[in-house]
């Protein structure tokens, strides 16, 4: 999450330099970088400072949840609160969200249950665009869409921060 602020503190720099238009900027994350996304975004919702939107591909609900799907031995909550020193509680952050998330989600990831990117979008609510790619793997989730997977992506762009130049 600190390396994230600190892009954003580059990022914001740019803008005052007048490289950069600020108030386009977006957040994107595609497995544990949608959570490090979502924490930064909620972050700076506090700060009062709003980003114009995220897209997480592959992301989870929490570590927590993690560990019971892969290592349902350990499911105990007295374990994982002892033993997890890192939540990325995604899931309870983006209900706090008040930013448009678009979420692309692999449906045959063998790494992140598919359930997690759709709890996920749940909880974003109307803020929430979700597209799933019915052949998707965790890692391959881009490939297996094709150029849909862009069109989202440039629809999206479009969509929350309107037409930008190449400045």
């Amino acid at each position: 999450e600190e390396d994230g602020l600190a892009a954003w503190r580059w990022l914001q720099d740019r803008a005052k330099e007048g490289h950069i238009d600020g108030s386009k900027i977006f957040l994107l994350g595609r497995s544990l970088g949608g959570a490090v996304a979502t924490h930064m975004a909620a972050q700076l919702q506090t700060q009062g400072v709003k980003v114009k939107g995220i897209i997480i591909e592959n992301g989870f609900t929490s570590i927590a949840d993690i560990v019971d799907a892969h290592f349902p031995w350990l499911a105990w909550k007295a374990f994982k609160d002892q033993f997890l020193r890192l939540k990325w509680d995604s899931h309870g952050k983006v209900k706090e969200l008040k930013v448009p998330i678009l979420f692309i989600a692999g449906a045959k990831d063998e790494i992140v249950p598919h359930h997690h990117m759709l709890r996920l979008s749940q909880a974003a609510g109307d803020f929430a665009e979700l597209h799933v790619v019915e052949n998707g793997m965790h890692n391959d989730t881009w490939l297996q869409a094709g150029p849909q997977y862009w069109a989202w992506i440039h629809g999206f762009l479009v969509k929350h921060a309107g037409h930008w130049d190449d400045k």
